[in-house]
């Protein structure tokens, strides 16, 4: 099965295929460019595989099973402390108080002030 010059088409150099050749280069090329993408996906794993993985308790419930971010205690510590927090800054001073905050409750009896 050797490629055969095209007595139709005679061109210096031209050449035409048999189908069954044609299909053998193709198979040929297609498994040539998946060893070449197993190759770098190999590297690829061999690269992230030899980055250290710090491996840290989560903070909260000192679990090393999940990230602080996937914490299964958060809903609990929100639900418990969300009142509170929502009180926060919500208690105003009277500004209007003449004694403001210097007031002593020892100079009601200083002998300058009666």
């Amino acid at each position: 099965m050797k490629s055969q010059p095209n007595a139709l088409n005679a061109k210096a150099g031209m050449y035409t295929l048999n189908e069954d050749i044609d299909m053998k280069a193709k198979v040929v090329a297609m498994t040539r460019r998946l060893e070449e993408l197993e190759l770098k996906k190999i590297r690829e794993v061999q690269a992230v595989s030899e980055t250290p993985v710090q491996v840290m308790p989560c903070s909260i419930c000192q679990s090393y099973e999940h990230l602080v971010d996937e914490c299964p205690t958060i809903p609990t510590i929100r639900e418990m402390f969300g009142d509170q927090a929502n009180v926060i800054g919500q208690f105003k001073p009277n500004n209007n108080a003449s004694y403001g905050n210097t007031y002593n409750s020892n100079w009601r009896n200083h002998p300058n002030f009666s």
